[in-house]
């Protein structure tokens, strides 16, 4: 049967924003906001006990906003949360360098109640998406040997701006992204390479509550998305090529 155990005491993380990834199969990372507006972080090794450690001090995040972290490699870890602010911050981990952090956004730039995802589709790759305080749904990608750079995926008033974000790359060659809009519906977008950003609505106004969304591409020719309604329960949109 499943166990369970905690990582840190009451007190230790505020109500919203957490995120974790496994870089190597021995190995497995957790971040969250603390309560005083730090970013806080926990490791597993092995045949090792949970550490625990801070990336970021207090007041660097926003207590409400997202949080969200993608390994592209193995030697290598990134994470991404919106500032107090209202910036984008990152930070990254290479093997046998310490943290470096960054600023992705500037002020002003993402909702301080809203939410932040990510995903790597091949190894030199990283794309950041967020909802901005004007409502609008923004992205950032990186190439190796190129700079990160910004774009816009719907304009101001289509996502919610206290909305999750989930995003699944089910192929190296696609991305697929979803929020919540406006009027509680469950909105996407959709990318394959050689061609631009596509939007759809998956569900009408009214399906989502804004408060939680999630999805996972478990074969190469399927994905599935969940959501939180406002009736409580929980709706699930599902594809297969």
């Amino acid at each position: 049967p499943w166990a369970r155990y905690q990582i840190a005491p009451n007190g230790s993380a505020r109500h919203h924003g957490i995120t974790a990834v496994s870089r190597i199969p021995g190995h497995m990372e957790l971040w969250w906001i603390g309560p005083n507006a730090s970013v806080e972080g926990a490791y597993w090794y092995e045949g090792n006990p949970w550490a625990r450690y801070q990336i970021a001090l207090n007041d660097s995040a926003a207590l409400n906003g997202g949080i969200t972290a993608v390994s592209r490699i193995q030697g290598s870890m990134e994470l991404w949360w919106v500032g107090p602010n209202e910036s984008v911050e990152g930070a990254y981990w290479y093997d046998g360098h310490p943290w470096a952090r960054y600023q992705l956004a500037p002020a002003n730039s993402a909702s301080a109640v809203g939410g932040i995802t990510a995903v790597s589709r091949i190894p030199g790759h990283m794309e950041v998406w967020w909802v901005s305080r004007n409502e609008s749904v923004e992205g950032a990608y990186w190439y190796e040997g190129s700079p990160w750079a910004r774009y816009q995926i719907a304009p101001n008033g289509s996502g919610y701006r206290g909305s999750d974000l989930t995003a699944v790359s089910r192929i190296p060659g696609h991305m697929e992204l979803w929020w919540t809009g406006t009027d509680n519906s469950v909105q996407g977008a959709y990318w394959y390479e050689g061609s631009a950003w596509a939007r759809y609505r998956l569900a009408p106004a009214g399906a989502s509550s804004g408060d939680g969304i999630a999805s996972v591409s478990r074969i190469p020719g399927s994905m599935e998305v969940w959501w939180l309604t406002g009736r409580q329960s929980i709706e699930d949109g599902y594809w297969y090529e």
